[in-house]
């Protein structure tokens, strides 16, 4: 037997920078530093503050969120402009589908309405077919959420009638999950569960982990807002807040929460049910977000 010595030597470096304010929104070191290898990439960044050190500098947490925000919007508004410039009709749908699926859930429906119909104007002028269903499911879907409920409806059944014959099925599950949230809120709970029950299997099937999260979440909202199952709407709620948070789908975890407080109080758990209200409250006040439901699951207003 012999023995040899063996060295390896392992070069590592890296920027130091020097900086104030590094969270002000014109500063861009930290940007810089995210992406020194690779300016041109999305980077994801997770940020972790020490308990004491939030506690010494409560404006901390909104000074980092505002500067992500500020930094989204620009990296979101500079893949527009290349889009517009270059002309090319599918870089331009894809690039205004971020503004408006990120003002649809921030909950700026107004906003996220001239997106979606600017795009629908694009698949028309193009004959862009393939986009259609997408496009017309977040419209459907923010016409709902401000109250055009079955204006909202009425699209969103052609949105689902059009993935039927199309193939591949990719935007199947969203077009459903959007479909679903509009019954919700016009108070059609039994058809809603029913296209649920479906929708579950399918993304089940096929994987698609955070569609499954969502409509769990839906699930949950409606036993809350009928307080008729309320067991199998605590199984729903665990699910999507366990695959939410695996997933780092932070809006809908806030909502999660919100539901779970629904079903509290629909059990005379008042205690618990303030405790996940304020839980997702302050959640969506981080993310700058608006509720996507009224409490307690959909609102029964309109009716056909």
């Amino acid at each position: 037997m012999s023995r040899h010595l063996q060295r390896v030597t392992v070069d590592f470096e890296y920027p130091v920078y020097f900086t104030r304010d590094a969270f002000a929104p014109a500063n861009l070191c930290l940007r810089e530093a995210i992406g020194a290898r690779e300016p041109e990439r999305r980077h994801r960044c997770f940020v972790a503050v020490d308990a004491n050190v939030a506690a010494a500098s409560p404006w901390l947490l909104g000074a980092i969120r505002d500067y992500a925000e500020a930094h989204l919007k620009d990296a979101i508004g500079l893949k527009v402009r290349r889009a517009d410039a270059v002309g090319q009709p599918d870089s331009i749908i894809w690039a205004h589908w971020s503004i408006g699926s990120v003002a649809l859930n921030k909950g700026d429906g107004a906003a996220a309405i001239l997106v979606f119909d600017r795009l629908l104007d694009v698949c028309a002028t193009h004959d862009l077919d393939a986009y259609a269903s997408r496009i017309m499911a977040g419209l459907g879907r923010t016409m709902a959420r401000l109250g055009q409920v079955r204006e909202g409806i009425e699209l969103l059944e052609k949105a689902v009638s059009l993935d039927e014959v199309s193939e591949p099925q990719i935007t199947r599950s969203l077009t459903l999950i959007a479909y679903v949230e509009a019954l919700v809120l016009a108070g059609e709970f039994d058809k809603a569960l029913k296209t649920l029950t479906d929708l579950l299997e399918r993304t089940r099937r096929l994987g698609e982990r955070a569609a499954e999260a969502h409509a769990c979440w839906l699930a949950a909202t409606i036993h809350a807002a009928r307080a008729d199952d309320l067991e199998a709407g605590e199984r729903m709620i665990e699910s999507a807040s366990a695959i939410s948070s695996e997933l780092g789908l932070l809006p809908l975890l806030a909502h999660c929460h919100l539901a779970r407080a629904d079903l509290f109080g629909r059990q005379g758990l008042q205690a618990e049910a303030n405790e996940f209200r304020d839980r997702g409250g302050k959640l969506l006040s981080q993310l700058c977000m608006k509720p996507w439901f009224p409490p307690s699951g959909g609102a029964p207003a309109e009716t056909a």
